[in-house]
């Protein structure tokens, strides 16, 4: 019997006829006949005559893990003065402006707006100050292009919305014009899109979500990391945790993947490793055991051997070279944008940021106060300012573009730095901070701050629900 009969009779044998066209499909196929077992299993059990699209749907399932870097910083532009920090922030509000103009009824200048006593009024800035007044109002002022202006919060609704108020950001504010001073109504941020629901891939894969590994540290849990690696490459666990790692198609590391050098005092005492290249090839010997077809991306953070001001570019490739030379490793900088399956319904956007800014939230939004346990509200409020690191002295480099705004909207935002875990859904966007490898630190216990160790995020990239797999565990 002709492979082509045998395929055919294998569909007839199963009560299922099949289209001549849908039978070419499946003859093109390396192994026809275990393509077409898997087609019988795959396809919904009241089709009657298999077609092409059926094909499509159910058979030519994406395998290979696909990724494109949509943004990426690199490097900056050399600061010549203070005329570079100006334009700086001219683009920033010039960005949020196109942003928030349509929320807004017809907003004018904070210079034209002046003018307007006992008008109803709306204006764009950025907050340039803020204080609580003796009456326990909020004072704030914005600023535009065309000047300062000052603006009193005191209603119900619109003072609990001023005192979450930080420096530098964007926003819109309605109200009226009284005579030098804005009586505000209503704040607006520039927030990311309400959609009726995520976006999801169309075939069952799944991506894993690190931060904060510190290799190199004494603290650098290394039994519950090669417990990890164990499970990742299927050699632990039952069948269905097997088939389940084998659809595993990224891992992100959200930075401080090494513990590095001199970052804070007495850091030396703590170091297991006290070279940095040591501490990258050490790194290195770790990720090599990730499957390769698992495509991993790496970003740094502020304990990598990189400049401390945001953005970062990639680690560099002198310092970081066994890295580099990984086939299945991709190093980015730090934010960064990557688009991954694009062939599986358009793909997922995946936002990637350490989150040195959460400290400075924490501090200055009273509603955050409890961030270093509840990552996630924190990483929410970067999302509704479309910002990742709004306050100047937060370590922004100040050229050209601000490349800390939240341009594309990610399906998925990835961070960590904080050492805790936590996750949310927010507008249809996966808020996931991957917690940390390390163990608690001395600075962490002289803090109080107890960290969330060996606590994996696992995202269904199908179904897009978060589970988290814990690798913290006493051996029995």
């Amino acid at each position: 019997m002709s492979l082509e009969n045998e395929t055919l009779q294998l569909f007839l044998n199963n009560k299922v006829q099949i289209s001549k066209d849908a039978l070419g499909l499946v003859l093109e196929q390396e192994k026809p006949l275990e393509a077409a077992e898997l087609l019988l299993k795959n396809i919904n059990q009241d089709i009657i005559t298999i077609l092409p699209k059926h094909i499509e749907d159910n058979l030519n399932k994406p395998t290979e893990s696909t990724l494109s870097i949509l943004e990426n910083f690199e490097k900056n532009k050399p600061i010549r003065g203070v005329s570079d920090l100006s334009t700086f922030f001219n683009n920033r509000y010039t960005h949020f402006r196109k942003l928030l103009s349509g929320r807004l009824t017809n907003p004018s200048s904070v210079n034209s707006m002046t003018k307007m006593v006992k008008e109803k009024v709306s204006t764009i800035g950025l907050v340039c100050n803020k204080r609580i007044t003796a009456k326990g109002n909020i004072l704030f002022e914005l600023e535009d292009p065309t000047g300062t202006v000052k603006i009193v919060a005191s209603g119900k609704e619109v003072r609990p919305q001023a005192e979450t108020l930080v420096m530098d950001e964007a926003i819109g504010v309605a109200g009226t014009m009284g005579d030098g001073i804005m009586f505000a109504d209503e704040i607006m941020w520039p927030d990311v899109p309400v959609v009726a629901e995520p976006k999801k891939l169309k075939h069952e894969s799944y991506a894993i979500f690190l931060s904060d590994t510190h290799i190199g540290s004494k603290k650098f849990m290394e039994k519950e990391f090669k417990r990890f690696l164990s499970w990742l490459n299927g050699e632990v666990g039952g069948k269905e945790q097997q088939e389940l790692v084998s659809k595993i198609k990224y891992c992100f590391l959200a930075g401080d993947i090494v513990d590095g050098i001199g970052i804070y005092p007495r850091q030396d005492e703590e170091l297991s490793i006290a070279n940095i290249e040591e501490q990258y090839q050490e790194a290195a010997n770790y990720f090599s055991q990730v499957p390769n077809h698992i495509k991993t991306i790496l970003s740094p953070g502020n304990h990598d051997f990189i400049r401390l001001g945001q953005p970062q570019p990639p680690l560099d490739p002198e310092v970081a070279e066994p890295l580099y030379k990984l086939k299945n490793i991709e190093l980015v900088g730090n934010p960064a944008t990557i688009k991954i399956a694009e062939h599986d319904n358009g793909g997922l956007d995946v936002l990637m940021y350490h989150g040195v800014s959460l400290d400075s939230l924490i501090t200055a939004d009273p509603t955050l106060k409890d961030g270093y346990t509840k990552p996630e509200l924190v990483m929410k409020s970067l999302l509704i300012r479309r910002h990742l690191s709004p306050p100047y002295d937060t370590g922004l480099i100040a050229s050209g573009q601000d490349q800390m705004v939240i341009r594309t909207v990610p399906d998925i935002f990835h961070a960590g730095h904080v050492h805790s875990n936590g996750n949310s859904m927010y507008r249809g966007i996966n808020i996931i901070n991957s917690g940390t490898w390390q163990g608690q630190t001395a600075f962490q216990k002289l803090c109080g701050h107890e960290p969330t160790p060996a606590i994996l995020p696992l995202l269904n990239l199908q179904t897009r629900e978060l589970n988290l797999v814990n690798f913290n565990f006493t051996d029995q």
